[in-house]
């Protein structure tokens, strides 16, 4: 699989996680965070109403796998993989609210 498409694919797990599903949010911010014997995958949530930030992971086990998958597949070969941080940004559109 491609960048672009593991970009996609985690773009689109987040969207349909259910603990983050459940939210009323405009904005979704998350960090992703490799390092050596694990990942930690969380975030905020911005409210659609208040425009609070509201902290938030997924609930989705297989969601830090496939960070690391594209942790993976953006390695440069001539680099050690020591620690990663990868953010995201993922706006609802309003027809979504």
């Amino acid at each position: 699989m491609t960048k672009d498409e593991l970009v996609h694919e985690i773009g689109a797990m987040l969207i349909q996680d259910s603990k983050i599903s459940s939210r009323r949010w405009h904005h979704l911010v998350i960090v992703a965070q490799l390092i050596e014997l694990s990942t930690k995958v969380n975030g905020f949530a911005y409210e659609t109403t208040s425009g609070d930030a509201v902290p938030t992971s997924p609930s989705n086990p297989k969601i830090p796998a496939k960070f690391e998958e594209l942790c993976d597949a953006m390695r440069d070969p001539r680099k050690d993989r020591a620690e990663l941080a990868s953010f995201g940004s993922i706006v609802r559109p309003v027809a979504c609210r």
